[in-house]
């Protein structure tokens, strides 16, 4: 947890100094966790350096603390309105939405 604090922690220095994330390399990356285990699912191993994964760490933890969130939803809106944004630039696995991860909660 400690490492994803600290990623976190950079990547949110980025974004208030008006820094870019869509296709940067992050020099402060966090070890993909063993557990939960839909979060190791979801994250892309491959990609340790970039963006999805942090996304990824961020729906997590927004089910979490706002179960009710459309988070999630609003990030794959945000992504199919940018048909020119490189998803491989980012990390994002190939089909990612169909990810359990990107799914809605069942109720």
């Amino acid at each position: 947890m400690v490492s994803v604090a600290h990623h976190l922690t950079y990547v949110r220095n980025i974004c208030a100094h008006h820094g870019r994330l869509w296709n940067k390399q992050f020099t402060v990356t966090m070890i993909v966790p063993n557990s939960p285990a839909s979060l190791r699912l979801a994250m892309n191993a491959a990609s340790a350096r970039k963006l999805y994964n942090t996304l990824a760490v961020v729906g997590y933890m927004m089910g979490i603390v706002a179960p009710g969130t459309r988070w999630r939803q609003s990030l794959i809106e945000l992504m199919d309105s940018c048909p020119l944004a490189e998803e491989s630039a980012m990390g994002f696995p190939p089909n990612w939405t169909n990810l359990p991860a990107w799914k809605p909660p069942t109720i």
